[in-house]
């Protein structure tokens, strides 16, 4: 649906998802992932609904490498450690 779309519903109900699993992980340079994860959390992310970063549950079979997975990780719990009131 993407982020905007998501968005609609934002405030409503939590979210619980990873970065985008078809193209995000699959094909994006580390500044494109943590640029997308920003608007994720900004997007997604309210104190009436919220949001809840996780993983792939199988990352390898998606095509995910362990480098955009520990990039998306990393800027996750960077976020939340600057930000604790939204998570």
């Amino acid at each position: 649906m993407g982020i905007n779309e998501l968005a609609k519903l934002s405030g409503k109900i939590t979210f619980f998802c990873p970065a985008d699993i078809q193209t995000i992980l699959n094909n994006s340079t580390k500044s494109e992932i943590e640029n997308y994860i920003e608007k994720m959390v900004a997007s997604l992310g309210t104190a009436d609904g919220g949001f809840i970063a996780k993983w792939y549950p199988d990352p390898t079979s998606a095509g995910h490498s362990d480098k955009n997975v520990d990039t998306m990780s990393k800027k996750f719990i960077e976020l939340c450690n600057n930000h604790k009131k939204l998570f």
